[in-house]
């Protein structure tokens, strides 16, 4: 029940197959095949000729050689070295597989079996809310976690940089091509990433760009929220793009927790996101804790490695 990360991209080159699809097909095939094979098997159950097959295929393999080109790696579902993680991707209510057929990446793959917690927010946060997320990634990643967030402006540079600045490692999830960087500000701190032991990754090929109508962005959160034990908002409204990955954690039974902070912020449309996911989400609030709160409560909720005292940075 296998397919090779080039076949399953080159059928999503084809006519009405997705992702999903893919997938599907992939685990009606008894062990790996050959291209060949592929060619001859996909004609009878799909109404594709085996001359299509052979161009997808050819189109996919050269795809897969720029990319090697340029240092970005690919993983298929299929793989032995698929990050276990990942196959936790869920939508939103959490009822649907959204996990990558395959996924492309800049650095260190096996961090994404790490304990992880994503720490995001909004981009035009509150000073507060900047200096709360880089504090938790900071305490964090000193204690062994690896951090995720998007490589957004605001709060999700902020947590990168946290990680970063106690010699932590950090994930970036990006919702286009690895070939480039959104934004193009963050070019550096993508960079310093990858140098420091983290990680870039997108379930999108080299040379694709962001959706228009914001779906890769949607698809970048929940994979956000599937390879994390925790998500941590420092900000968000109500109908912000932190919300996805929030609900996405909070609908398969994952820890969320919110900034908290005076009562005059708690309050604002700035943070009514936070708000709904304490009301409705059974999030919890948490504001910059001692380091050995935030371990505590962390571990209290299962979640992570337990790291000797002497890891916390007072």
């Amino acid at each position: 029940m296998a397919l090779t990360a080039v076949q399953l991209m080159a059928l999503q080159r084809l006519p009405r197959i997705g992702k999903k699809t893919a997938r599907t097909i992939g685990t009606k095939i008894s062990g790996f095949i050959s291209d060949a094979e592929l060619c001859a098997y996909l004609p009878q159950v799909r109404k594709v000729s085996s001359e299509q097959v052979k161009a997808a295929l050819a189109e996919a393999n050269l795809v897969l050689c720029k990319s090697a080109e340029v240092g970005i790696g690919w993983v298929g579902c299929f793989d032995a070295d698929y990050p276990a993680s990942l196959r936790e991707v869920k939508s939103e209510d959490g009822t649907k597989d959204e996990s990558p057929v395959v996924l492309f990446y800049k650095g260190n793959l096996a961090l994404l079996n790490q304990p992880s917690v994503a720490i995001i927010g909004a981009r035009e946060a509150e000073p507060v809310a900047l200096e709360l997320a880089n504090y938790w990634a900071q305490q964090l990643a000193a204690q062994g976690y690896n951090i995720v967030s998007g490589l957004a402006l605001g709060c999700d540079a902020a947590a990168h940089r946290g990680a970063l600045s106690v010699g932590g490692k950090t994930t970036a999830v990006l919702a286009h091509g690895l070939d480039s960087v959104f934004p193009p500000v963050h070019q550096e701190l993508a960079e310093q990433i990858v140098a420091q032991d983290g990680i870039l990754i997108s379930e999108y090929e080299l040379g694709t760009n962001i959706d228009e109508r914001g779906y890769s962005f949607v698809a970048r959160d929940l994979i956000q929220a599937g390879i994390s034990q925790a998500v941590l908002v420092a900000q968000a409204r109500f109908n912000g793009g932190s919300m996805h990955a929030s609900c996405a954690a909070a609908n398969v039974g994952k820890p969320v927790l919110v900034g908290s902070y005076d009562d005059k912020l708690n309050q604002i449309a700035a943070t009514s996101g936070n708000r709904k996911l304490v009301q409705e989400f059974g999030a919890h609030y948490l504001g910059a804790a001692s380091p050995e709160e935030l371990k505590r409560t962390l571990e209290s909720m299962g979640i992570g490695p337990k790291m000797p005292e002497d890891n916390l940075l007072i």
